[in-house]
């Protein structure tokens, strides 16, 4: 019976550290995703847009983070503004941080009404730009 269940415990055992090794910790990765909180524009009309930038990191030393977001639109948009700078100060307890910018988003009376991208480009003063992009759909006036 223990040969049984020491066997049975060899194939559990080699799977585990087979997961273990297979998704290793990549020290100090940095990522970036943007949100918004609404989807719906229409032609001819100005909103709100809360824009979300979330940020998290792998290695946690205290830092103080410095990027620049940029909105770019297509010509049926306009958005303001269209880049801001943020700060935030990093302890050795935080992964990261939510980030929420306001802009207001200007939609051409003559807009064509369907899916719309506005890319949202984060540029921190160190590292890499990472680009993510922002679909809107525009509705005609009154529809």
């Amino acid at each position: 019976m223990r040969s049984a269940i020491c066997l049975g415990m060899v194939p559990f055992l080699f799977g585990w550290i087979g997961c273990r090794q297979a998704t290793p910790v990549v020290p100090g990765t940095e990522t970036y995703s943007v949100e918004a909180n609404q989807s719906e524009l229409v032609a001819g009309e100005k909103r709100n847009v809360e824009i979300l930038v979330r940020y998290h990191r792998s290695d946690q030393p205290a830092a103080l983070l410095k990027y620049k977001v940029q909105l770019s639109a297509p010509r049926a948009l306009t958005v303001t503004p269209s880049s801001w700078d943020v700060q935030q100060n990093l302890t050795t307890k935080d992964a990261g941080f939510n980030y929420s910018g306001l802009a207001a988003i200007e939609v051409a009376e003559d807009a064509t009404p369907g899916e719309v991208e506005v890319a949202a480009t984060i540029t921190p003063t160190k590292g890499t730009p990472t680009t993510a992009t922002l679909k809107f759909r525009v509705a005609g006036k009154g529809g």
